[in-house]
C-alpha cells in the first residue's frame, strides 16, 4: 500500500518546467509512481490536488542558521565591522544548548517557508544533527573551524570527530568537512583537510572568494587567488561546496569548471553587505552548478529560499542589465535541482520516480496570486509563506495543511530569547577571527 497519494496536481519539477496535471505515489519515504492516469485511491492518505501545485522542497545550499540569535541586531554595518564588532565577538560566547535551540527555531522557519533540505556551516554540529534528528528536515552539516585562534586544534578535532560520527548515521543527514576559508585556514591545514576528504570521501564546504577585495588581499599576501590555492591543496579534489565566489577571476571559473565545484549563491547578503553580485552567468556558462543559500540571519534576517530567489533574479537582470536572462525556470531550478546538485546530493530536487519525497505543496488562495498566470513567476515574485500548505520530507509531512508538526512555539521562543540577552550582556569576550579590511 502506498503512504499517500496525490490526486490530478499540477507538477513542476526540478527544472523548472510545467509537467501538468499527475497523481503522485509516495511509499516508504521514495516517490514510488508519477501518471498522467488514474493511480486510484489505495493508500493510507490521499490528498486531492485540485488548486494545488506539488513542486520539488526547496533546498538551502548554504547557512549558518544557528545565527538567529543576530537577527535584526546588526544593521547598517560595514562587512568588516559586521565580522570584528559583531558576530566574531557574540559568537565566543556560545555554548552547544545556545546552538541546539537557535537550530530547532530555525529548522522550523525553513520548514515553514518550504525548505527541506539544508546545508549547515556552524558550530556544536552534533546538537544540530539532534535538532534534525527531532525535527524531520534534511540536512548536509559541516562543522566550522579555524586554522588559528584559541583553541583551535581542538576545535579541529571536534570538528573531524563530528564528520567520522555523523556521516551517513542517519538517512537525512549528510556531513562534509568544514573548513572556514583560506584566509582563516592556511595552506597546510588546507592540504591536511583535503588530505582526510579524499581518503574518507568527505565533502568539504568553505567559503572561498566572498568578494573582489578579499580575492585582491589573496593575491598580496600570498601571490594566488583564494580559488587558486583551494586547488594547489587539493580541497577541490573532492566534492566541494563553496560559498559565495564573488569575487573570481576568469582563470578561477575555469578551475571551478575543471573540478565541477559547486556554488552557493545568497543574493541578500550581498546587497545588504554591499559585496557585490558576482559572476553567476559566466559560472553556469561553464556549467558550475549553483543554488540558492540564504547564509545566516545576522545578515539576511531570514532562512527563505524563495525569497532569495526572488531578490537574485531581479539582482541579476540588474547587474547584467538584461531584463531576458535568469528566465523563470532557471531559478526555480537554482533553488530545487541545481542547489541539490551543488551539495552532490543525487535523488533529490526533483520530481522523479525513484527520487525521495521531499516535496511541498502550494496553495494559490490568496489575492496576490490571481489571476491565473503562469504559476512559476507567481512563486518566484509574489509568494508567501502562508500559500505553502504542505512540507514533506522522506515520505513525512513536517508541516500540513498550514501547521508545522511538533512546534512548540512558546517554548522554543521562551529559550531562544533567554539565551540572546545573556549573548549580547557579556562583556570582554574575545575576538573569534579577524576580517581583513
Amino acid at each position: 500500500m502506498n503512504d499517500v497519494i496525490f490526486k490530478n496536481i499540477l507538477v513542476i519539477n526540478g527544472e523548472g518546467e510545467i509537467v501538468g496535471s499527475r497523481d503522485i505515489a509516495i511509499r516508504e519515504g521514495v516517490i514510488s509512481k508519477i501518471s498522467s492516469k488514474d493511480l486510484g485511491t489505495y493508500a493510507k492518505e490521499v490528498i486531492d490536488g485540485k488548486q494545488l501545485i506539488l513542486m520539488p522542497g526547496f533546498i538551502n545550499a548554504h547557512a549558518h542558521a544557528e545565527m538567529v540569535y543576530f537577527r535584526g541586531m546588526l544593521e547598517d554595518m560595514t562587512i568588516q565591522d559586521w565580522f570584528n564588532k559583531g558576530i566574531w565577538v557574540v559568537e565566543g560566547g556560545l555554548t552547544e544548548d545556545d546552538v541546539y535551540w537557535a537550530a530547532i527555531l530555525a529548522i522550523y522557519e525553513m520548514i515553514d517557508a518550504g525548505i527541506t533540505t539544508f546545508a549547515d556551516h556552524y558550530f556544536f554540529m552534533d546538537k544540530v544533527a539532534e535538532a534534525v534528528e527531532l525535527t524531520g528536515i534534511r540536512a548536509n552539516l559541516s562543522w566550522a573551524f579555524f586554522g588559528s585562534g584559541e583553541g583551535w586544534e581542538e576545535k579541529l578535532d571536534k570538528a573531524l570527530s563530528f564528520t567520522q560520527v555523523w556521516h551517513n548515521r542517519n538517512r537525512r543527514i549528510t556531513t562534509s568537512l568544514g573548513p572556514h576559508a583560506p584566509y582563516t585556514c592556511p595552506p597546510d591545514l588546507l592540504k591536511e583537510v583535503a588530505g582526510i576528504a579524499k581518503e574518507e570521501k568527505w565533502k568539504i564546504h568553505i567559503h572561498a572568494a566572498e568578494t573582489k577585495e578579499q580575492t585582491e588581499e589573496s593575491l598580496n599576501r600570498y601571490g594566488k587567488t583564494p580559488i587558486e590555492i583551494l586547488e594547489e591543496t587539493g580541497i577541490l579534489e573532492s566534492h566541494t561546496i563553496i560559498a559565495h565566489a564573488l569575487g573570481v577571476t576568469d582563470r578561477d571559473i575555469d578551475i571551478l569548471s575543471k573540478h565541477r565545484v559547486g556554488i552557493s549563491y545568497v543574493p541578500k547578503t550581498y546587497m545588504k553587505l554591499s559585496m557585490g553580485a558576482g559572476r553567476v552567468l559566466e559560472l553556469m556558462e561553464h556549467n558550475v552548478p549553483v543554488g540558492f543559500g540564504t547564509d545566516g540571519q545576522g545578515s539576511s534576517n531570514t532562512l527563505n529560499i524563495w525569497e532569495q530567489m526572488k531578490l537574485g533574479a531581479l539582482l541579476l537582470k540588474f547587474h547584467y542589465k538584461d531584463p531576458t536572462k535568469f528566465k523563470i525556470n532557471e531559478i526555480i531550478r537554482m533553488g530545487t535541482k541545481s542547489a541539490a546538485e551543488v551539495l552532490g546530493l543525487k535523488d533529490i530536487g526533483d520530481i522523479k520516480e525513484g527520487y525521495k519525497a521531499d516535496l511541498i505543496t502550494i496553495s494559490f488562495a490568496s489575492p496576490y496570486l490571481l489571476p491565473d498566470a503562469d504559476p512559476r513567476a507567481h512563486i518566484i515574485y509574489s509568494l508567501q509563506n502562508i500559500n505553502i500548505r504542505d512540507v514533506m520530507v522522506d515520505g513525512k509531512f513536517v508541516k500540513r495543511n498550514g501547521i508545522l508538526v511538533g512546534f512548540d512555539f512558546d517554548n522554543v521562543k521562551r529559550e531562544v530569547e533567554k539565551r540572546k540577552k545573556r549573548l549580547f550582556s557579556q562583556e570582554g569576550q574575545k575576538l573569534l577571527q579577524y576580517y581583513p579590511a
